[in-house]
């Protein structure tokens, strides 16, 4: 058998309980589960989505990781976002509409890494002393801030 097949074997074997995890059971942080179920996994429309949508069809990248980066801009506000690797049109745009209004007071940063840039994030997760990691196979947020304890979280986007 291949490495890579092996690691899809045990990729596919771990799936059910990290789908379960994804939507934030199994989580014990109230952070953690507010940001998972609110922020990353919401089921909810946001009226930017049919733009995001059509920006994302022009460039042809993944939707869901433009939404969820959308749905981060709104929750860390303008000073509190940082995109690492090389990100697609679409979603930096995706960004920008939700730096255009602010519907949160946290204090915390966040870092995110998308396609190249996810190795660098896991990386000043594993430097730092506190904050929480929440990685997914097509993004990595790493939420900064010395109220949170050191944890990492792998989800499934929505």
């Amino acid at each position: 058998m291949k490495r890579g097949s092996l690691k899809r074997v045990l990729q596919q074997a771990r799936a059910p309980r990290r789908a379960a995890r994804s939507r934030g059971f199994g989580v014990h942080s109230p952070f953690a589960f507010r940001f998972i179920r609110e922020v990353l996994r919401q089921p909810y429309a946001y009226y930017a989505y049919p733009e995001i949508e059509c920006l994302c069809r022009e460039d042809k990248t993944d939707v869901r990781v433009a939404k969820a980066l959308y749905r981060l801009a709104l929750f860390f506000r303008t000073e509190g976002i940082t995109l690492q690797g090389e990100a697609p049109e679409a979603m930096v745009q995706a960004i920008k509409k939700g730096l255009n209004h602010t519907i949160a007071e946290e204090v915390a940063t966040c870092i995110t890494g998308v396609g190249g840039g996810i190795k660098s994030v896991t990386q000043d997760w594993a430097e730092a002393s506190t904050g929480m990691l929440f990685s997914a196979p097509e993004l990595a947020v790493f939420v900064r801030s010395p109220h949170l304890p050191h944890q990492a979280f792998k989800i499934l986007l929505p």
